[in-house]
């Protein structure tokens, strides 16, 4: 994969956690009477997110100092282990169900609008980061071309 492909592919990756995040951010709220257990998930998801799409916006080269490229694979990894974690808890919630419609099964003909746009941004990010990944651990290994 060349080096624009890449640059391309970062920007992606860095929209994504962008707005996955800020998709977290709104849904946090309707879950701020459920104890501090899933708020603080959303939240520090929101945040992890975020400081993805921080990372990958420096290390695309156009936006300040040059990132270290151990910082980028570390940011990489976890971001994908991160969303993709946030889509196992989701799944493994849903049919236990939960105080809010987006949850409970019975009270809603299924998950709300925001949740499902939030599950196929993170699966999206998910995808990209491993590719990211992948195109990254090539370049290093210097299988780059133009």
């Amino acid at each position: 994969m060349s080096d624009a492909a890449r640059t391309r592919l970062t920007w992606l990756a860095a929209g994504l956690a962008a707005a996955a995040s800020l998709a977290f951010a709104f849904g946090t709220p309707e879950h701020a009477g459920e104890g501090w257990a899933l708020p603080g998930f959303f939240v520090a998801v929101a945040t992890i997110e975020t400081a993805v799409a921080i990372v990958l916006v420096g290390s695309a080269g156009r936006i300040g100092p040059s990132v270290e490229p151990a910082l980028v694979r570390a940011v990489v990894v976890g971001g994908a282990a991160v969303s993709g974690l946030a889509v196992t808890v989701y799944l493994l919630t849903l049919p236990a169900g939960g105080s809010h419609a987006g949850h409970d099964v019975a009270a809603a003909a299924g998950p709300r609008a925001l949740d499902l746009v939030v599950r196929v941004l993170e699966l999206a990010l998910v995808a990209v980061l491993i590719a990211l990944a992948v195109a990254n651990r090539r370049a290093e290994d210097g299988a780059v071309t133009d």
